[in-house]
């Protein structure tokens, strides 16, 4: 009777820290990137959330295309800092630094937004697009982990 309720009382414990902590689902998808660079590309596919092993690669909610990525030079994301200097309707939103490097965060016309990250210790950058909502771009950059294989 005792193992009982130790065995009741530890499936009980478990199953209410499995409630709490969530389930979190991940999709890692493997690309080349720049000069043959490969490139895992890592979502947290938690609430409907899929990647596509294509490039383009494309992140969906729930079969929507919420936002659209591919890969640039180096060169192109040093251009894109200067262009967006003197381009009209260009907003700057975000810029700084997470795990895996530098990125900016910025929209034309407040209608077409763009996240630009430049991989440490890497030719290859990430630039992800979307037409639709500022917090759709806002939500790909967080749920999307980028790392250069070696």
């Amino acid at each position: 009777m005792k193992k009982s309720l130790k065995l009741f009382t530890l499936i009980a414990i478990l199953s209410i820290t499995f409630i709490l902590t969530g389930c979190k689902s991940y999709k890692t998808v493997k690309f080349d990137g720049i000069n043959s660079e490969k490139i895992n590309i890592t979502l947290n596919t938690t609430d409907g959330y899929d990647i596509s092993a294509e490039l383009p690669f494309y992140v969906t909610k729930n079969a929507k295309k919420i936002c659209q990525g591919e890969f640039i030079t180096i060169d192109s994301y040093d251009q894109a800092l200067i262009d967006l200097k003197s381009t009209s309707g260009v907003k700057i939103i975000d810029k700084g630094s997470r795990d895996e490097g530098d990125y900016i965060f910025y929209s034309y016309d407040d209608s077409s937004f763009e996240y630009i990250l430049k991989l440490k210790k890497s030719n290859t950058t990430i630039h992800l697009t979307s037409n639709d909502k500022k917090d759709d771009i806002t939500t790909c950059a967080k749920l999307l982990k980028f790392e250069k294989i070696d």
